[in-house]
């Protein structure tokens, strides 16, 4: 948290810099749903050289479909911050679109879009994944990636298991890299490991402690010393099944979930032990704005590095000759991992 924070908020005035760095535990709370998948993309394109070179080339479109959201956690921090627009500023070269998904999503906010800066919209759908592909039909050339946050899928009900399994289970049959993220390891996540186990998935990214987990730690009454639970606390990514990894393993995520059937039961909501975001003060905290539209709807040139302001990020990476001031940080700019040919 320390190295991104540093670099995020830094001022370029140095004699508005402090020796202390005070940030509110919201705040953090708030920010450990982008990173979260920052973190995890980041790793993934470290250790799988095939995903790295295919999302990269092409259309560079991400849609990112977020399940098991619920209003009171993902649906909040939209609502109340401009914190997921984090993942456009690492990822400075796509097109973003990000779908809150979840039977728990609130009603008033049912397929309202908020920009979170030029390249990135964030759509709010209440429903199952599956009614929510009816109105989403990716293009066949964009990237598709599916995350899950604390969504408790092996640790509640019966019903709300089987649900999730057979969720899992055509994630799983279409090859959509797929990554969750666990609120503890004492029950959320070992029963998570367990339903992926019977599965057959395969892991692309093993379940590890997440260095960008939520500061905020929740006790059940009378478990302060045996039960604990924090948001997004754990990660790991799946893609695929064990019977399938003899061939390419780590294809690029794609866009074939258009036609899928996933997504939970409409009888059944589709997160267990939801967490709220920002418990106890909001998460109302602003990060700076980035780099902002011009009004000729286009996007500004890319800035060169130390040449920027705060919150601002390069607009297009991936050149030899530029760098991002995330460089130092332990979530960097995505597109400093991959420099073409």
């Amino acid at each position: 948290w320390e190295e991104y924070l540093q670099a995020r908020l830094h001022s370029p005035d140095t004699s508005q810099q402090q020796e202390d760095m005070v940030v509110d535990v919201a705040m953090l709370d708030g920010l450990s749903f982008p990173l979260s998948f920052i973190w995890a993309m980041r790793k993934l394109l470290q250790t799988n050289p095939e995903t790295k070179d295919e999302v990269y080339s092409g259309n560079r479109v991400l849609t990112l479909l977020a399940i098991g959201c619920s209003e009171r956690a993902e649906e909040h921090v939209l609502r109340q911050t401009n914190y997921w627009g984090e993942i456009s500023g690492f990822m400075p070269s796509f097109q973003i679109r990000l779908w809150l998904i979840g039977p728990e999503m609130s009603a008033s906010g049912h397929l309202s879009c908020k920009q979170q800066g030029p390249r990135m919209c964030v759509t709010c759908f209440r429903g199952t994944l599956t009614t929510a592909l009816e109105h989403i039909r990716p293009a066949a050339s964009d990237k598709v990636v599916v995350i899950g946050y604390n969504t408790g899928m092996a640790s509640g009900d019966e019903a709300l298991k089987r649900s999730w399994r057979s969720d899992i289970a055509a994630l799983l049959s279409k090859e959509l890299l797929t990554i969750f993220t666990c609120a503890s390891d004492h029950t959320d996540l070992k029963s998570e490991r367990e339903l992926m186990s019977s599965l057959g998935a395969h892991y692309l990214l093993y379940p590890r402690k997440n260095k960008f987990g939520a500061v905020t730690t929740l006790h059940p009454p009378g478990q302060r010393e045996t039960g604990w639970y924090s948001a997004n606390a754990f990660i790991y990514a799946v893609r695929g099944t064990t019977r399938a990894s003899a061939t390419p393993a780590a294809r690029a995520p794609h866009a074939t979930a258009s036609g899928s059937s996933t997504g939970t039961s409409d009888a059944q909501p589709s997160s267990g032990g939801k967490l709220q975001a920002g418990a106890g003060t909001g998460c109302v905290n602003p990060l700076p704005d980035r780099q902002a539209e011009d009004s000729s709807g286009s996007s500004p040139e890319p800035a060169t590095a130390g040449g920027f302001a705060a919150g601002e990020v390069p607009g297009a990476l991936g050149e030899a000759e530029q760098h991002s001031v995330y460089e130092s940080a332990a979530a960097g700019a995505l597109e400093d991992l991959y420099a073409p040919d």
